[in-house]
């Protein structure tokens, strides 16, 4: 089976789709190949050549030269580019946008506008990995609305809805950029943290509650605030630990800290890898056991 590949680019360079675009390409790769092997052992010198078959993807962010560099190192040679603007082929610009808003409410919660379950997942497989291959520290978080299933009693669903999205807001703007934050279901978010150590972690949970605490609700005519709890778990590129391990740990220590009393923070049991120095300074640990001084 002969076939040909055209990939489609705009020529706008976006450096953060190489990455992925460069995994796609090797994953399609090893497929057609394999596909190939299989079609071609069947055929005898007397089967007439076959239809090609054209794969294409459109990619904006690379530029000709990038893709140049990208397909001799990854050696595809029979692979075929052609350069695309949006400000020339208008459908194509479109179709474009459209896929971008597909895969952005395919992996996003509608009420929140967090990443989703389905994102989330992927997102922390990707950490997980790049944890093991560095040795970093990966901390995830797991919160939970006190009480969440009496605001929706009490006051009614859009109530509750008010709640989720001001926590929500409240993890999205006072968490650094490269923390991520999700929606996992129900009233029940998360938070990963990269290059973040549990004590890091517990710092600032407890201011967060602390803002979540202070803020009032007013919904139906009613005035009320709220409280979360949340479970922290570590992570250092163990090779036996498993995402859905993880996040076990994780929510095992919101169990806790229910238990306890709501409000809290309780992190998972966590031991630091031997030979690598710890992730929290001097100043942290400080600042840490300065807020367990203060009062609520």
């Amino acid at each position: 089976m002969v076939e040909a590949k055209a990939v489609i680019f705009d020529a706008e360079e976006v450096e953060d789709a190489e990455e992925r675009l460069i995994e796609e390409l090797k994953a399609l790769c090893e497929a057609l190949h394999e596909s190939s092997r299989s079609e071609l052992a069947g055929l005898s010198q007397d089967v007439p050549e076959p239809d090609w078959t054209v794969v294409a993807t459109l990619r904006p962010g690379l530029t000709m030269e990038r893709w140049q560099e990208i397909a001799t190192r990854l050696q595809l040679d029979s692979w075929v580019a052609l350069p695309g603007k949006k400000a020339e082929f208008p459908l194509l610009g479109r179709l474009l946008q459209r896929l971008d808003q597909l895969a952005h409410e395919s992996q996003h919660d509608p009420l929140t506008g967090l990443m989703n379950r389905r994102g989330f997942e992927q997102l922390l497989a990707v950490e997980m990995e790049r944890s093991r291959r560095f040795g970093t520290l990966l901390s995830l978080a797991i919160l939970d609305v006190d009480d969440f299933k009496q605001v929706n009693d009490l006051y009614g669903h859009p109530c509750g809805d008010q709640t989720l999205i001001a926590l929500a807001q409240l993890l999205r703007t006072r968490t650094r950029k490269i923390n991520f934050q999700a929606r996992l279901g129900g009233d029940e978010l998360a938070l990963l943290l990269p290059g973040n150590s549990h004590l890091q972690v517990q710092v600032m949970l407890r201011r967060l509650q602390h803002q979540f605490r202070s803020k009032r609700f007013n919904c139906s005519g009613s005035t009320y605030s709220l409280t979360f709890s949340a479970g922290v778990a570590c992570f250092q590129g163990e090779p036996q630990v498993s995402a859905a391990q993880l996040v076990r740990q994780a929510d095992q220590a919101l169990y806790e800290a229910k238990r306890q009393g709501k409000d809290k923070t309780v992190c998972a049991p966590f031991h630091e890898r031997e030979g690598r120095p710890s992730m929290v300074s001097q100043e942290e640990k400080k600042a840490l056991f300065k807020s367990r001084r203060k009062k609520p």
